[in-house]
């Protein structure tokens, strides 16, 4: 499968290397493990990607999350808009999960990752200190300022397709992992060593 918009993808057939079966398995062992994820491989090789579009955002966005235990928590993202071709593309990506999930039966509850007029929502977490973002960028980015983006009005990804599994509901879906996320860069522009991670 050719992915037209995805300019760093390996040889191979697209695929999630997971057994469901066995991973329902160790779930009826353990039920605190109910999520599972599992990176795109082109063959037998993780593959990562690139995708560019308009930014539908006000540069990242960010919301204050509960979790199960009532503590409080701010998740980031930034969302764009990708053209027909990119979303043709991730619909290829998304049977490809579907196609898995028939494998094991016929009634899960499978997540869109592209969004209503072609919107794509990109979640972006803090590195291990907590000072920064776990991706690099053309900008200077931290969780305490990140205004510069919401100057721009253009966004390359690159990084990872992964598919994520909740075994106890039976429901999954797709997300992206950026390892780089420029903004308003030419089209030609490729992620360098050079740039810091922030």
């Amino acid at each position: 499968m050719t992915l037209a918009n995805f300019e760093i993808l390996p040889e191979g057939d697209l695929g999630f290397s997971l057994d469901l079966k066995k991973q329902f398995a160790l779930f009826e062992k353990n039920e605190k493990k109910f999520i599972k994820m599992e990176k795109l491989r082109a063959g037998k090789k993780i593959t990562t990607t690139t995708i560019r579009g308009e930014l539908c955002t006000a540069g990242i966005n960010t919301t204050e999350f509960m979790n199960d235990d009532e503590s409080k928590r701010q998740v980031y993202s930034v969302g764009m808009t990708i053209d027909e071709s990119a979303e043709e593309s991730l619909a290829e990506v998304q049977n490809v999960l579907v196609d898995l999930c028939a494998t094991h039966s016929d009634d899960w509850e499978v997540s869109e990752l592209v969004k209503e007029d072609s919107k794509l929502f990109i979640k972006i977490k803090p590195d291990g200190s907590g000072k920064g973002f776990n991706f690099k960028s053309n900008l200077k980015l931290t969780p305490k300022q990140f205004s510069d983006a919401s100057m721009a009005s253009r966004l390359t990804f690159h990084g990872e397709i992964l598919a994520w599994f909740n075994l106890r509901d039976k429901k999954c879906g797709l997300t992206l992992v950026p390892k780089s996320l420029l903004f308003d860069e030419d089209e030609d522009s490729t992620p360098t060593k050079k740039q810091k991670r922030e």
